[in-house]
């Protein structure tokens, strides 16, 4: 998933990778219904994204350098720190 300004479909045409971004508005100035449709899906995906990412800055979980005796453990460190603003959430 990625802003608008990142144009990368050249970039992964050779592998399985595939980006979803919003649709630019046509020379008409209107989106098809279908382009209403995945820009509304990418919004809505694009919320919790934006709330993991905060909480990730918030953690600090990336200030440093992750070693690479760590890299296999990133993973579960972003899961814990997700989990830890639910919990919290949820006690208060």
């Amino acid at each position: 998933m990625a802003d608008k300004g990142f144009i990368l479909n050249k970039l992964l045409k050779d592998t399985d990778v595939s980006i979803a971004t919003p649709h630019f508005l046509c020379s008409d100035g209107q989106f098809t219904p279908s382009q209403i449709e995945d820009n509304q899906k990418i919004a809505s995906l694009r919320i919790h994204v934006e709330r993991h990412i905060k909480r990730a800055k918030e953690y600090r979980l990336l200030q440093y350098t992750v070693p690479l005796s760590l890299a296999g453990s990133v993973n579960q460190l972003w899961t814990v720190a997700n989990l830890f603003d639910s919990v919290q959430k949820t006690i208060n």
